[in-house]
């Protein structure tokens, strides 16, 4: 899930869960938007016993000041989505953006790999350029722009560093953990079929944290709003 919010001269502020139309109040000086983009849901494997599947890159966090007389008096507001939950085998579906108008983007993070027995490594985190890249087998997926350490790629075998100050990359199934994050969402834990290949969703200090891996048939974890990547699986379902 994800949220957006302003402050107007730190005097009043509005949360916005769902999209819609923000108006600007009758004063003010300066008007802070703060908006995070959606977390990518986990990959999941069905077509064979081993199945992985690894967690979802976390939503990227975006912040703006305006000046009060630069905004216009109505701005469309559009919250990105967490993606959908994987249920058949596939990588998982990208968060979607974050808009303020036209002036400020967050971008989604991007899904997780799927693999039979090997490494499924995690999708890429989100930042305010660009979208997190899907993870594909055991390669992470590309961070999206400014990349690290702003936004974190997927998790892999080689020992890239998912974590990231925007949005985080999401974790393999091989004991590499999701990435945390400070201001944008933390990744998605990976899964599999064993027991010790399911792992925990990463933590984020401001955005919203990364939902966990499941192992065998059990559906893997949502990640909290604020752009959470949700959990990989080997046979249940990815969610975001």
């Amino acid at each position: 899930g994800t949220y957006f919010q302003n402050g107007v001269a730190a005097a009043s502020s509005t949360t916005y869960n769902s999209s819609g139309t923000w108006i600007k109040p009758t004063f003010g000086t300066r008007i802070l938007v703060q908006a995070w983009g959606g977390g990518a849901s986990g990959g999941k494997n069905s077509t064979v016993t081993d199945g992985r599947g690894g967690g979802g890159g976390g939503g990227g966090y975006a912040e703006r000041w305006f000046n009060f007389h630069d905004v216009a008096g109505s701005v469309t507001i559009t919250i990105g989505a967490g993606g959908a939950s994987v249920t058949s085998t596939g990588v998982g579906n990208v968060g979607g953006n974050t808009t303020f108008g036209s002036t400020l983007t967050a971008y989604g993070g991007g899904g997780g790999a799927h693999a039979n027995s090997t490494n499924a490594a995690g999708g890429g985190g989100g930042s305010y350029l660009s979208a997190g890249g899907a993870g594909s087998g055991a390669t992470g997926g590309t961070a999206g722009s400014p990349t690290a350490p702003i936004a974190g790629v997927g998790a892999n075998l080689s020992g890239d560093i998912a974590h990231a100050v925007l949005g985080a990359g999401g974790g393999s199934d091989a004991g590499v953990n999701a990435g945390n994050s400070y201001y944008g969402g933390a990744g998605g834990g990976g899964g599999g079929n064993a027991g010790n290949e399911a792992r925990a969703g990463g933590t984020s200090i401001l955005g919203g944290n990364g939902g966990a891996g499941a192992a065998g048939a059990s559906n893997g974890t949502a990640g909290s709003a604020g752009g959470g990547g949700g959990g990989g699986v080997g046979n249940g379902s990815g969610n975001s």
